[in-house]
């Protein structure tokens, strides 16, 4: 259900927030006939893509330290950003097409690891920049579970256009999942 809900990123009633928020706010009416209209076919695209995200964070985790600690909070934020940079770059969700190259991805490459390092350096840089904010306005410190659970920042993240280096990779991945 969460991943569903994240993967609508852009429906103001779902998208990683609301998913994080809890199971019981997606059983109401408009979310919930949402998540059960959605077919599928488009339901196992999205589960094979969260494992290729999550192996790949698992992957860069072990080099990187920071890693882990928005893994922790913003795996369902990575997930809807790199939906949205995957649909920006053409790839056609729902579209039985896409589902074997997903499923041969089931051990992502290099090309994988550095869409998602990319994701995560887009989520980290907004942190940073709405930390900041929030420690002139109110003198504490936003934390990463805040700034996960809030709809403000993640919404705005969502938002915001994608970086160069993140469609460029986003871009390269659409077409080796086409090739």
């Amino acid at each position: 259900m969460q991943l569903i809900a994240s993967y609508h990123w852009d429906n103001k009633h779902l998208g990683p927030v609301a998913a994080k928020g809890g199971r019981g706010g997606l059983f109401e009416e408009k979310p919930y006939k949402t998540i059960r209209d959605t077919p599928p076919e488009l339901v196992y695209q999205i589960y094979l893509l969260s494992g290729i995200v999550d192996h790949s964070m698992k992957e860069l985790s072990v080099s990187k330290r920071y890693v882990d600690e928005l893994a922790t909070y913003l795996r369902l934020a990575l997930f809807s950003l790199s939906v949205k940079a995957l649909q920006a770059c053409g790839a056609e969700f729902g579209e039985s097409e896409l589902t074997a190259p997903l499923e041969s991805r089931a051990v992502p490459g290099y090309r994988w690891r550095r869409f998602c390092k990319s994701g995560i350096d887009m989520i980290r840089a907004t942190y940073k920049d709405e930390a900041k904010r929030y420690r002139k306005k109110t003198g504490k410190n936003l934390t990463l579970a805040n700034f996960s659970r809030a709809r403000e920042y993640v919404g705005k993240l969502l938002q915001k256009p994608l970086t160069q280096s993140f469609r460029q990779l986003g871009r390269q991945l659409v077409a080796e999942l086409n090739d």
